[in-house]
This record gives structure tokens, sequence and C-alpha cells, in this order.
């Protein structure tokens, strides 16, 4: 797998610590997905338990607004408020590079 420096993946996040793996999110292998189903970016289904086999990226955002509705007051100061952040634009920016490293799907 090649190996993007750190904040290269991640831009705006200088000087920030690289990241490291604690384990603490591992899962056990095979280890079945619960029947989950998201809203993709191109508005599909996707279904945690049918992704089937091989490694795939899941990113997710919680919602921070409501589309149609009136914000608070200040709302557009929040980091991130419009899912807009690094790590939301890394995986968008690096979508073939997940693929080319192996990814059989990459969903946001």
């Amino acid at each position: 797998m090649r190996r993007v420096p750190w904040p290269a993946i991640s831009p705006g996040c200088e000087g920030l610590p690289v990241p490291e793996d604690d384990g603490a999110a591992a899962l056990q292998p095979g280890l079945a997905l619960p029947p989950v189903a998201l809203a993709g970016t191109g508005g599909e289904e996707v279904r945690l338990d049918r992704l089937g086999a091989g490694r795939t990226v899941v990113y997710v955002y919680p919602l921070t607004g409501r589309p149609g509705a009136e914000q608070p007051e200040g709302w557009d100061s929040i980091p991130g408020a419009r899912g807009c952040t690094a790590e939301a634009c890394a995986f968008r920016d690096h979508h073939q590079d997940l693929l080319a490293a192996g990814a059989a799907g990459v969903y946001g």
C-alpha cells in the first residue's frame, strides 16, 4: 500500500500530531456487520451487511444542520458545520488512492 505522508492527506491539519492506532477500534476478523442501511453520496442505499468480501471504506459525517431549515445564529462559524472538514475533503480527494490501495468500495 502506498503511504501518503501526514498531513498531506488532510490539508489544514499541519501542526497536529500524527494519529496513532491504539487498536481500540479493531474488529474481530469475520465479524458480521449489522443490517444497517445508509444513504450514499450518490443517493444510493448502502447496506453494511451486504458489502461483501474485501476492504470497504465507509465515511460518515453526522448531520449538523437540516436542509431547508433556518440555522441558529452563529451556525456558519462552527468548524465543519457544512460538512466540509479536512477529513471529508481527504476522502473526496483520495477516493482513487483508496481504491488503488485495495478497497473494494468507498462510500460517503
